[in-house]
């Protein structure tokens, strides 16, 4: 194959497929003989987390990795609806999936992580749909009511709660009407969860912060954490070198890259603050991740390109032999 041809197929869909198969079949061979990220079970504010939706261990695996290529189909359908990416690349799902795989530790049941990167996309694809628009209240609240209902099972939703205030003003949205419909959506789960008695005041569970950071384990998650890390880094890269391009464009299309570019910064502030729940805000630092990137390669003129993605693709394959053996 020609430098080009290579360069074509690394944003193919065959990467795409073979990166969703190696996902599940990782997921199959590593279940059981990998410990799941500590502190990943969290009883949730008013029910149970993600974690604890399914009892059946192999079924939630299962569960999991179908959500997760769920997550990599969405994010494809963001890009093709909104031409986020300013191409047809697919080389930004094809890295989700890839990051996704070096840290198998995510992938041995459903977890909240896998749960708050499709919250996230469809309030996205939600936001985004209302640029400019007079009548948008209706898509406003069900954004904040899903993110308050989902706040329900893990606090790690609230963190996300400003990030989608500040795009409705980079929607060029945000007015009297959009913030009641914000309120609104916020208030409605709790209002209805408290007032018909759902659940009392007093069975209200808040997280133990202090509890947490002393419970955590470095050696425990140490793999989780040098994954984390180097995507992180990977996320910061991409964005730094595609920030040139996202000031060159036109209003909209700076509407959009504002919103991503916000909810990328509080997802690495999270990572920060809020490590002792890496595990919840690393799919979404994956996601990101593989957007900046991809775009950064999918924009790049060079016919060989493929050497640093290629380098990439090998650098994942190596955390998740490292992982394995850990």
């Amino acid at each position: 194959m020609t430098p080009v041809q290579i360069t074509r197929f690394m944003h193919s869909r065959w990467v795409l497929f073979i990166m969703a198969a190696a996902l599940v079949m990782v997921a199959a061979l590593s279940f059981g003989h990998v410990a799941p990220a500590a502190g990943t079970v969290d009883r949730g504010i008013a029910f149970p987390s993600a974690n604890l939706w399914i009892e059946n261990a192999r079924a939630s695996m299962w569960v999991n990795t179908l959500l997760t290529l769920a997550v990599a189909t969405l994010m494809v359908a963001l890009n093709r609806t909104y031409n986020l990416l300013r191409t047809s690349t697919l080389l930004d799902a094809s890295l989700f999936l890839l990051m996704s795989l070096a840290t198998p530790m995510l992938a041995e049941g459903l977890n909240t992580g896998t749960m708050l990167a499709l919250v996230l996309l469809a309030c996205l694809f939600l936001l985004y749909s209302t640029y400019q628009s007079g009548y948008c209240r209706e898509r406003i609240f069900l954004i904040f009511f899903m993110l308050s209902l989902a706040t329900m099972t893990q606090y790690c939703y609230v963190v996300y709660i400003p990030v989608f205030i500040v795009g409705t003003a980079q929607m060029r949205i945000f007015n009297l009407k959009t913030l009641l419909a914000t309120v609104m959506g916020l208030i409605t789960p709790w209002f209805v969860l408290l007032g018909c008695g759902i659940v009392g005041f007093s069975e209200l569970r808040f997280p133990d912060i202090a509890g947490a950071v002393a419970s955590f384990s470095l050696a425990a998650n140490f793999p989780l954490i040098v994954a984390v890390v180097v995507s992180a880094a990977m996320l910061v890269v991409g964005w730094c070198l595609n920030f040139p391009r996202m000031i060159a464009y036109n209003a909209h299309m700076r509407a959009y890259n504002g919103t991503l570019s916000v909810l990328s910064l509080v997802t690495l502030l999270a990572l920060c603050f809020d490590f002792t729940n890496m595990a919840a805000y690393a799919p979404v630092a994956y996601m990101c991740a593989g957007f900046y990137i991809g775009r950064f390669f999918a924009a790049t003129p060079s016919q060989r390109s493929y050497i640093p993605i290629i380098t990439i693709f090998s650098l994942y394959t190596a955390l998740l032999i490292w992982t394995l053996m850990h």
